[in-house]
């Protein structure tokens, strides 16, 4: 089943929704970064070596930052954000 931004819950969620909507995958000590598929510098880090699923706040900021960086939807995401901080507070 292909996932979408909102349900990727773990790293490899993450990095196979990038790899799949053609983004840069650099590999570096802590993680990886994803750039945007449109060779912008700004970038995403994921710590791949977390193995299980990631707290809401970092899933958010990485949501965030893919959609910044050109990978997602602007509507649909930024409304799942929105959501997941108001149930943190």
């Amino acid at each position: 089943m292909a996932k979408t931004l909102d349900s990727c819950r773990t790293a490899k969620d993450f990095e196979r929704y990038a790899r799949k909507h053609g983004a840069r995958i650099v590999r570096c000590k802590k993680g990886i970064k994803v750039y945007g598929p449109d060779g912008c510098e700004m970038h995403a880090v994921i710590h791949s070596n977390h193995p299980k699923e990631l707290a809401t706040g970092t899933r958010c900021a990485l949501v965030k930052t893919f959609i910044a960086i050109g990978l997602a939807g602007m509507l649909g995401c930024a409304c799942i954000c929105q959501a997941m901080m108001a149930m943190q507070v």
